[in-house]
């Protein structure tokens, strides 16, 4: 099954849950209810997403055009227009505005409670996890994941990632997630480890994300809102920089210079701009703007044992001093 298909069935763009909570948006957003037309859009402007091999590629970028061409036969020009410009990417492309359905796009989807998305996004939650601290290895013929976390307080994240791979028919082990005796430099404490069985859908991802044994970034990964608050979860920081700049992290686990610059291309892509700078096989971001849209874009997805990591720069309305 191709992945916009997946994301359509079972993923973030759901074909009943998603309309459900975009048309939630538009109401906070606009004070009134959409109109018949309008709501028929918000139902199908995701459809055509259906059969495409990526969500972020060439094909899946173009997603809106299905719903736009059906709109524009059987509305109007006006609500063709609605579905084609929910795209940012379309709407700049063709140097024209975002659409009104663009805001409660985005504002349904941070609607959606976090247990809901993780349940949706297993596939999401698993890439931001294996951008950070996860593992996969090859036990009796099959793959399973491991992951240990230093971070204290953090058994609500991994609750959710149990009940995620389970919904996905990733067997997790029993009795995980649990505290476990952990060292490092000589030196024991206290963390948490989570560990599945080994399983066919877990090696399906192995060879997608390990080459000779060496993990890699695959071609074919969406980073996506889901995706990245799990990798920021997983092996990403923030700090103060100063009284009104906030400096963010993400280690990148010494992936390779063109994975690296592959998931700055990514980053871009989410309007996310970091430093050129790649010291310590670490990404970085400085910049005000990119700093606060990427907080704007994993808040929705932080659970709250991890939402110490959220800070934002001069310029947002979220900054503290």
């Amino acid at each position: 099954m191709r992945m916009g298909t997946k994301s359509l069935l079972f993923g973030c763009h759901q074909v009943i849950l998603h309309p459900i909570f975009v048309t939630a948006a538009w109401i906070k957003c606009y004070k009134k209810l959409p109109n018949p037309k309008e709501q028929i859009c918000i139902i199908i402007h995701d459809w055509g997403y259906w059969g495409k091999p990526n969500m972020d590629g060439p094909e899946g970028e173009g997603h809106p055009r299905w719903a736009a061409n059906f709109a524009d036969h059987h509305l109007g020009i006006h609500y063709g227009d609605l579905c084609m410009y929910h795209s940012r990417f379309l709407a700049k492309l063709r140097h024209h505005s975002v659409s009104k359905l663009c805001l409660p796009d985005k504002v349904g989807v941070g609607m959606m409670p976090v247990w809901l998305w993780v349940s949706l996004s297993a596939s999401s939650v698993l890439s931001g996890l294996l951008l950070g601290d996860g593992n996969l290895g090859i036990v009796s013929n099959n793959a399973r994941y491991q992951m240990d976390q230093s971070q204290q307080n953090c058994m609500d994240w991994l609750q959710l990632i149990a009940s995620s791979f389970r919904i996905a028919r990733i067997p997790v082990s029993d009795g995980f997630p649990k505290p476990w005796l952990l060292k490092s430099h000589g030196e024991q404490y206290t963390g948490y480890l989570l560990l599945t069985r080994s399983c066919k859908a877990l090696s399906d991802e192995y060879y997608r994300w390990y080459k000779n044994g060496i993990k890699i970034v695959p071609k074919d990964l969406v980073v996506d809102p889901v995706c990245l608050a799990n990798w920021f979860m997983s092996d990403g920081g923030s700090r103060k920089n100063g009284i009104s700049d906030i400096t963010v992290a993400l280690s990148t686990c010494s992936f390779s210079t063109p994975d690296i610059d592959f998931l700055v291309q990514k980053l871009n892509k989410l309007d996310i701009y970091p430093s050129e700078s790649r010291k310590d096989h670490v990404i970085r971001i400085y910049e005000r703007h990119s700093v606060n849209k990427f907080m704007d874009t994993v808040s929705p997805y932080m659970v709250d044992s991890m939402k110490y990591k959220v800070k934002y720069a001069y310029g947002s309305d979220k900054w503290i001093n």
